[in-house]
């Protein structure tokens, strides 16, 4: 059985600009690629081809749109 879609919450214009920065410039490689996760699924892509491009696996994927929807940008930063 095929799990159901998630996707990132609407995004503010400053949202978006401040998460583009963040995927290009955060010091640490983790958080530029939660924000990619972010960014890629505020376009409608769905989580296993968002997977594919950041290079990591659909479980990881969900769980950071989860966690961003539900804490916003301190969910980018690494534990």
């Amino acid at each position: 059985m095929r799990p159901p879609e998630v996707f990132v919450r609407e995004l503010t214009p400053e949202e978006g600009h401040r998460l583009k920065s963040i995927s290009r410039r955060a010091k640490y490689q983790a958080k530029r690629q939660r924000a990619m996760v972010v960014l890629a699924s505020a376009t409608g892509m769905p989580a296993p081809q968002i997977a594919e491009v950041v290079r990591s696996d659909r479980s990881h994927v969900r769980e950071v749109i989860h966690e961003f929807n539900e804490r916003g940008f301190s969910s980018l930063d690494p534990d």
